[in-house]
């Protein structure tokens, strides 16, 4: 073998094996004491529900992070700050709310719309600890004076939100004090620091634990994802696969089917009559393997029920029930500095 023959030869050995390399991917967090980012939360749900017409919930959201602390083990210390609140809800015989944080003139609706009070929550803050897996350790904190903030922001309930029978104001605020009492019922039902966790995780979680291959594919356990209107249901048949390379992010896709909870949750009784006719979701994560952090993970949920066929004796008036649900969820971390 001539001696350019030989360098030729080496070269591309060299380039066989940085290929390889970089087609394995590990996806672990991996973040310094110091580093800030950004993540932008999108969502989008079209909602039809028999009596209530279309509903569409459009939101943005905005927080600042940035890490305090990292252990010997990789657990990050982050604190969150929200940014910024975009509401545009139109949520037929229950009313709209458009709000932005960032205009002035939307203040007041933060004190006389409950649907803007539970979500107006700019400037507040939380912090919690995150795993190299992007599991949350331990408590979220700060989320008892993220609910006493939502509870300040509420108006009146309509049975007078604290006043006296009798006295001026009492039951003023109609329908949306029948709205503010449904979310103070939710807040005390269910601890804000489980909700803040679970969407921390969904957020960060990463895709593998094990080192991965494009076109890799395998099985996920069942899983379960939170829709409006139908509350938790499930997922089964969870396939992920590594689809590719795109630049420094490698790109994992997820399909699953869903089912309704029939022993649990808010559509339990109804689940047993109802039949799932449209059933679509797709989610795609990537991970910025130069940063060692999520990149950007999108969401396509499709959901269309209607009543079974052999409705039992006395359940004839669902007969016509049809529910259709429709969502594009996106999380987005933008503005990854580390220091240094």
């Amino acid at each position: 073998m001539s001696r350019k023959s030989g360098i030729l030869a080496a070269i591309v050995l060299a380039f066989c094996a940085t290929a390889a390399a970089q087609d394995s991917v590990k996806t672990e967090i991996k973040l310094a004491k110091g580093t800030t980012f950004v993540v932008k939360d999108l969502m989008e749900w079209t909602i039809e529900v028999p009596m209530q017409g279309a509903m569409i919930l459009k939101g943005e959201f905005e927080r600042a992070h940035e890490v305090l602390d990292v252990t010997a083990e990789g657990n990050a210390k982050i604190k969150a700050t929200f940014t910024r609140i975009k509401l545009d809800f139109n949520l037929g015989m229950l009313g709209t709310a458009v709000y932005d944080s960032n205009k002035a003139e939307d203040a007041e609706k933060v004190k006389t719309n409950p649907f803007v009070g539970r979500y107006a929550l700019k400037g507040e803050t939380f912090t919690f600890v995150l795993s190299p897996e992007g599991k949350v350790v331990g408590d979220v904190e700060g989320c008892d004076k993220i609910k006493e903030k939502i509870l300040s922001n509420l108006p009146k309930s309509e049975t007078g939100g604290g006043e006296e029978e009798g006295e001026e104001g009492a039951g003023e605020e109609g329908i949306f004090g029948g709205v503010a009492d449904k979310i103070r019922e939710e807040l005390d039902a269910k601890p804000l620091k489980d909700e803040f966790k679970k969407e921390i995780e969904k957020i960060f979680v990463v895709p593998s634990k094990d080192a991965r291959k494009v076109g890799d594919a395998w099985d996920l356990p069942n899983g379960e994802e939170d829709i409006p209107q139908i509350g938790a249901i499930s997922l089964v048949s969870n396939k992920l696969t590594l689809t590719k390379m795109d630049g420094d992010c490698a790109v994992f896709d997820l399909t699953a089917k869903m089912e309704l909870k029939k022993d649990e949750g808010q559509m339990a009784m109804l689940a047993q009559f109802l039949t799932i006719t449209k059933n679509v979701y797709k989610k795609s994560t990537s991970f910025n393997v130069k940063n060692n952090m999520l990149a950007k993970t999108t969401y396509e949920i499709e959901l269309a029920l209607e009543a079974s066929k052999d409705l039992p004796e006395g359940m004839e008036g669902l007969a016509d029930l049809k529910i259709g649900i429709k969502g594009k969820i996106g999380y987005e971390i933008t503005d990854f500095k580390a220091p240094g």
